[in-house]
C-alpha cells in the first residue's frame, strides 16, 4: 500500500494583487517526517485559479459592444479558449448567488435539444471542476496501481505499489472547500462541522453524539435526488465533488469527509490558544484593574525571560503583555508559557487567591 498525501493552499502574489495562487502538491506516506520537510519531496500537479465575477461581466460588455478596440483587446492579451471557458461559465452563472448557495439550469424548455443532467452554477463547482482535472493522471495511475523498483537499505525489491489518498493537508477553509461544506460560519448556518451532522445549536455539546458522521455516500444520495432542503440540513452546497472520485483509507467509509485532519495554526495557535487567553481574562474581569495587573507581571516575566539560552523556546517577551493589541498565531505558543509562569509564580498566586474583588473572587478565591 502506498499512501499519498496530498497538500493544497492558496498564496497571493502581492498585497494588492488580485492573483491568487493556489497549488496541488503531493508526497508519499513513506518517507519519513524529516523527508517530508525537505522541498525535494513533493511534487506539483498543478495550479487552479479563481474565476472573477466582475471581470468576467467586463469581458462580455466588451464582446457584446462590438466594438473593435474590444476585440482587439480579447484578441490580445486573453486566449480565444480562455475567454470561451470564462463566456460559457457566465452563461449559466448567476451573479445574485451567493457561494453557499448554487442554482441549477438546464435546457429542459428547448425543444430542439435533449434534456440534459442539471449543472451547478457556484465557486466550489469551478474550484472542484479543476483539481478533477488535476487528479485525472493520478486516478489513471491508482486505478491498477505500478511495479517499481524499489530501494531500501541498500537492497532492491520489485513491488507493486498500489496508492490511496491518506490525507489532504490545507487550512479550515481549503478543507471546507474539498468537502463542500458552506464556508460561512454565520449564525444562520445549520451545520458548522464538515466530518459530521451535529446542528449549529448542539455543536458546544461534548456529549453530542446521536448524530451521523458525514460520508461521500450520504452527500451522494442527496445529490442524486435532486434534495435541496437535505443539503441545506447538513450545510453542504450542489456540486459534484472531485474527491469522490479517488480511493482514500478503507478502514472507513468517511472519504474526504475523515480525511481532512486539524490544523495547528487555526485549531490550536488561533483557535484553543486564544479562547484561553479571552476566557481567563473575561474571568478576570475586562477592563479590570485585576486583569491590568495581571498583564503587567506577564510583562515582568517577559523581560527575565527575554535574556533566556534556550532557543528552542518560542517568543516569551510582549511589549503591551498579553491582554492588549492583537497576537499574531506564532506567538501564542510562548504567550501559553508566560501565562503558565504567571499562574505559577507567588505575585501571580496571590493576586488571584487574595486579591480577587467581587465576582472574580468565584473563579479565583478558593
Amino acid at each position: 500500500m502506498l499512501p499519498i498525501i496530498m497538500y493544497i493552499d492558496a498564496a497571493v502574489t502581492g498585497q494588492y494583487d488580485h492573483l491568487p495562487i493556489e497549488a496541488l502538491k503531493f508526497t508519499l506516506g513513506i518517507f519519513n517526517a524529516r523527508t517530508r520537510d525537505k522541498d525535494y519531496a513533493w511534487r506539483s500537479l498543478g495550479y487552479v485559479t479563481k474565476f472573477l465575477t466582475e471581470e468576467t461581466k467586463a469581458k462580455t460588455i466588451l464582446v457584446n459592444s462590438g466594438g473593435v478596440d474590444g476585440t482587439d483587446y480579447l484578441s490580445d492579451d486573453s486566449s480565444d479558449a480562455e475567454y470561451t471557458a470564462v463566456n460559457v461559465h457566465e452563461s449559466v452563472l448567476n451573479s445574485d448567488n451567493s457561494e453557499d448557495e448554487c442554482e441549477l439550469l438546464d435546457n429542459a424548455d428547448d425543444e430542439n435539444l435533449e434534456p440534459v443532467k442539471k449543472v451547478p452554477s457556484c465557486s466550489a463547482q469551478d474550484l472542484h471542476s479543476m483539481l478533477d482535472a488535476l487528479l485525472s493522471s493520478y486516478r489513471e495511475v491508482e486505478k491498477d496501481g505500478f511495479m517499481w523498483n524499489l530501494r531500501y537499505r541498500c537492497k532492491h525489491y520489485l513491488v507493486k505499489f498500489v496508492p490511496f489518498i491518506l490525507f489532504v493537508k490545507g487550512d479550515t477553509q481549503e478543507h471546507n472547500k474539498h468537502c463542500g461544506k458552506y464556508t460561512s460560519h454565520g449564525k444562520k448556518i445549520q451545520n458548522l462541522g464538515r466530518y459530521c451532522c451535529v446542528p449549529n445549536d448542539d455543536m458546544d455539546d461534548p456529549k453530542a453524539s446521536n448524530f451521523a458522521r458525514k460520508s461521500p455516500r450520504m452527500v451522494q444520495e442527496l445529490l442524486n435526488e435532486g434534495d435541496l432542503e437535505g443539503l441545506k440540513a447538513i450545510s453542504q452546497q450542489y456540486f459534484t465533488n472531485c474527491w469522490y472520485k479517488v480511493r482514500f483509507g478503507q478502514h472507513n467509509d468517511y472519504g474526504i469527509h475523515g480525511a481532512c485532519p486539524l490544523e495547528v495554526l487555526h485549531w490550536l495557535q488561533i483557535g484553543k490558544y486564544g479562547y484561553v487567553c479571552n476566557m481567563f481574562f473575561d474571568q478576570l474581569g475586562q477592563p479590570s484593574a485585576l486583569a491590568e495587573e495581571f498583564n503587567a507581571i506577564v510583562r515582568a516575566l517577559g523581560k527575565l525571560f527575554k535574556r533566556q539560552s534556550d532557543r528552542d523556546l518560542p517568543r516569551l517577551n510582549f511589549t503591551k503583555g498579553i491582554h492588549r493589541g492583537k497576537l499574531m498565531a506564532h506567538k501564542m505558543s510562548g504567550m501559553m508559557v508566560v501565562l503558565v509562569a504567571c499562574l505559577r509564580c507567588t505575585k501571580g498566586r496571590r493576586l488571584l487567591l487574595n486579591e480577587s474583588p467581587g465576582k472574580s473572587k468565584t473563579f479565583f478565591g478558593k
